[in-house]
């Protein structure tokens, strides 16, 4: 009976009695510690993950109103500076936030200086519209809170001035722990 061997097979019994096997073997070895001793390695690498947040106040609008009259145009203008990788918007009654996400690795002063540039170059609205100037703020991977709350009502009675004060004596109180720092 003829000895049936797989593409894995064929390939060890070559390598197998194979005099330079050994040789490239070492050569794969040598490499590997080689590659190891020249990978630059940091306990806490700095990685550049830069976004850019364009905040819009148009007072008066209705939140289909200021997606509509704002934030698509300004995402669109947004989405054309070079090394963007995102654009997303949160629209609004009154106000739009359009929240640009760079490539890795483009640094916060860089992605500042082109934010302003598109938002000074391409965004205005007539002054009919009531649509204040943005304000532009970078953010970078270090500004992500891990922690996020959001205090809502279920009674109807309850006020907006309510939930403020409960919010402040929440971040009082969270104030309090150490090692903490608030944005």
């Amino acid at each position: 009976m003829k000895d049936k061997m797989g593409i894995s097979g064929r390939v060890a019994k070559l390598a197998q009695n194979n005099p330079i096997t050994p040789i490239v073997a070492l050569l794969i070895v040598i490499l590997g510690v080689v590659a190891i001793l020249i990978t630059p390695k940091e306990e806490d690498p700095q990685i550049d993950v830069t976004m850019v947040d364009v905040y819009l106040s148009a007072p008066g609008y209705s939140a289909r109103e200021v997606e509509t009259l704002i934030s698509t145009k300004a995402e669109n203008a947004m989405a054309q500076i070079a090394g963007v990788d995102h654009v997303y918007s949160t629209s609004m009654a009154d106000n739009a936030v359009i929240t640009v996400q760079f490539k890795v690795g483009i640094k916060r002063q860089e992605a500042l200086v082109k934010s302003w540039n598109q938002v000074m170059t391409e965004l205005h609205w007539p002054a009919s519209l009531n649509i204040n100037s943005p304000v532009v703020r970078a953010r970078g991977i270090n500004d992500v809170p891990i922690l996020s709350l959001t205090l809502f009502s279920n009674d109807l009675t309850t006020n907006q001035n309510d939930l403020g004060h409960i919010a402040n004596t929440v971040a009082q109180v969270l104030q309090r722990v150490p090692r903490q720092s608030q944005y």
